[in-house]
């Protein structure tokens, strides 16, 4: 690395502010946890949402697809159609690394031929291309596909994108495309309220009801369901519903807590746990978590070839060692040592055969400037106790 690196200050906030549309998948992040949103939402926090090596290969799958239904790849013979397929899978697969390495700096981002599902990924969506036709129920050649259309109805607060909708006559078919490695063997109660979302925003538009919804695999596959018209409003009411209750709490000036919904669930992918006092004030061993987070003031820090080691006072985090503290080994030469006092958090630690937790090249760390609420206090009491 040609640079020294330095640990970011988290930044106060979130911010929350009023949100003037709600989409299926924004919608389902409300449900989920609307401080979620508010990080999202709030520019200073930026920094913590980074491209992983899963979303990389959905983006690149998305492109590939989205180029298909384009033309792009309709060549006179196969062996062209075959060269362009795979051209522009490695294009798309090279600009995703590159961003991969620009974002993450603690370590050296895995090539993409290790990432997790990576030869399935490229195989399935490559031959799905090659494959590409429209996809109706009798094959009709009156086939009209509509390829992420954005869906704004007037006079309502939700918009959409969704990926395909295949017309023959009266039959209407809502397409989702699913392009994670790891294929869903049923339609979860998550998959099936966004498709029923996407089908009252159509129908919102166009005047006709989607008469059937699907999950799209890329094996060819489809989970598909019967669309029923009360079943979609309802939807699109909930949707409505979710982003009222979080604009009246925005204007009602609740404080965070009133917007975290912290949970083993809710946490575990979550781009902005490293900021978030909800998050530590409820991760606990008992998650079971491979990958290990950790709270606390920095109270020695060691410098070696290795890089630094850390060892922090632990506030919290969901290290199975109770004894209050807690080492992170830092294998960055060019990494700016955090101050000792400071107080560091880190996510998605590797445990090590020692007691010591280490980074990897996609864990974060952040300083905090401010505390938990709760830490206050208990710090207040320990000041108490020293007095008395």
């Amino acid at each position: 690395m040609d640079e020294v690196l330095q640990i970011r200050q988290r930044p106060s906030g979130p911010a929350f502010s009023a949100v003037e549309r709600v989409s299926p998948t924004l919608a389902e992040s409300l449900r989920e946890c609307p401080l979620k949103v508010a990080f999202g939402r709030d520019p200073a926090f930026r920094f913590l949402k980074k491209a992983t090596p899963a979303s990389a290969l959905g983006i690149a799958v998305h492109e590939l697809i989205d180029r298909a239904q384009r033309g792009q790849f309709a060549a006179e013979s196969e062996p062209a159609r075959r060269a362009a397929v795979d051209g522009a899978w490695e294009e798309l697969i090279a600009r995703s690394y590159e961003e991969l390495r620009s974002q993450w700096r603690l370590g050296e981002v895995p090539e993409p031929d290790t990432w997790p599902g990576f030869a399935l990924t490229r195989v399935v969506a490559t031959r799905w291309v090659m494959n590409w036709t429209p996809r109706v129920a009798g094959g009709s050649s009156a086939t009209r596909v509509v390829a992420e259309e954005p869906l704004a109805p007037k006079g309502l607060a939700i918009v959409g994108r969704p990926d395909r909708v295949e017309i023959a006559g009266s039959r209407i078919e809502i397409v989702d495309i699913k392009s994670g490695w790891s294929q869903p063997t049923e339609m979860s109660p998550r998959h099936r309220r966004q498709l029923l979302a996407y089908c009252f925003i159509w129908h919102a538009c166009h005047g006709s009801w989607p008469t059937v919804a699907s999950i799209q695999r890329l094996d060819g596959k489809r989970l598909s369901m019967e669309v029923m018209p009360h079943d979609a409003e309802a939807a699109g009411v909930d949707m409505a519903s979710l982003l009222e209750d979080y604009n009246l709490r925005v204007a009602s000036g609740h404080n965070t807590d009133a917007f975290a919904k912290p949970s083993e669930e809710a946490c575990r992918w979550c781009d902005y746990s490293l900021a978030c006092d909800g998050f530590f004030r409820v991760v606990t061993h008992e998650w079971s978590w491979y990958r290990k987070c950790a709270l606390g003031d920095v109270v020695d820090i060691a410098s070696s070839r290795q890089g630094l080691r850390v060892t922090l006072k632990r506030i919290a985090g969901d290290s199975l060692h109770d004894d209050g503290w807690v080492a992170v080994q830092v294998p960055v030469q060019e990494l700016e040592a955090p101050r000792p006092g400071s107080r560091l958090a880190f996510v998605r630690l590797l445990p090590t055969r020692s007691a010591d937790l280490k980074t990897s090249w996609d864990s974060q760390a952040c300083e905090w400037g401010e505390r938990p609420e709760e830490v206050q206090a208990q710090d207040e009491l320990e000041r108490g106790d020293s007095r008395g």
